[in-house]
This record gives structure tokens, C-alpha cells and sequence, in this order.
């Protein structure tokens, strides 16, 4: 969008957005030691990515709150859930 010039989101939005976070999560999954590591290093850029969504205070919450990894996807997960709705 920037290098375009472009004000519109693609349609594929959230599938690109998707992307983009499991491969952070993932590169963040693989150099770091510690599942709280990579929680903390995550959930920092959430205080971004929540301004996509439609209530961002509420989608940055539901990650924020997680204690654990398991946690965490369950809070991705219904983050998209709402959102594609």
C-alpha cells in the first residue's frame, strides 16, 4: 500500500495480516529461549496490530490477558473470528 501510494486495503486483508503474524510468531517461536519470552515479544506488537480491528481495546485486552502460549492462539484466534464476521 505505501510503495502504491494506495488508501485501501487489499481484499485479502486479513489473510495477508495472518501471514505476517504466524511468520513472527514463528522466527520469534524459533530465536528465542522461553515460551515467556516469545509471549512478551508478541503481545508488544499486539498494542499495533489491535488498531486493524474494529474495537481496538478490546482485541488488544484478549491478548494481553493471556498467561500462556495456549492462551495466546485462543485470543489470535478469536481476534480473527470476530473480525471476519
Amino acid at each position: 500500500m505505501i510503495k502504491g501510494n494506495e488508501t485501501e486495503f487489499p481484499a485479502d486483508k486479513w489473510e495477508r495480516f495472518r501471514k505476517l503474524h504466524d511468520s513472527l510468531f514463528n522466527a520469534y517461536a524459533a530465536g528465542l529461549s522461553g515460551r515467556s519470552h516469545v509471549l512478551t515479544k508478541i503481545t508488544s506488537y499486539w498494542e499495533y496490530f489491535s488498531y486493524l480491528f474494529e474495537d481496538p481495546h478490546k482485541t488488544y485486552k484478549r491478548v494481553k490477558k493471556a498467561k500462556n502460549i495456549e492462551a495466546y492462539h485462543a485470543a489470535v484466534f478469536e481476534n480473527f473470528r470476530t473480525e471476519k464476521t
